[in-house]
């Protein structure tokens, strides 16, 4: 973003696919295992809801490894903002009538 010269943060995991998408699963798997351990006993309805999501983001994953490359980045950009408001407002409306759990 800041330009050729500038100094590069990262681990490089772009430059191996299988190993990026296995982290960021996995950190999905965290993230899904913890909002369920954390919902109250009588929440079950919310395991079919959190199971379709999951579903649709390893569709849209296989869908992102087995196409082509984007016709531009601004493309790219506005299909990954949808793709997110699209996450979020799911997830807001699985999760509609939770409240906070007290520590």
């Amino acid at each position: 973003m800041a330009g050729r010269g500038s100094t590069l943060l990262g681990f490089g995991l772009w430059r191996n696919l299988p190993l990026e998408w296995s982290l960021e699963m996995a950190l999905v798997d965290m993230g899904m295992w913890v909002y369920l351990k954390t919902q109250p006993q009588g929440r079950s309805r919310t395991l079919s809801p959190v199971g379709v999501m999951m579903l649709l983001l390893g569709m849209t994953i296989a869908g992102q490894a087995s196409s082509s490359a984007p016709p531009s980045m601004a493309a790219m950009a506005g299909s990954s903002l949808l793709a997110i408001g699209l996450v979020v407002g799911f997830g807001w409306w699985m999760d509609r009538d939770g409240e906070m759990p007290r520590p």
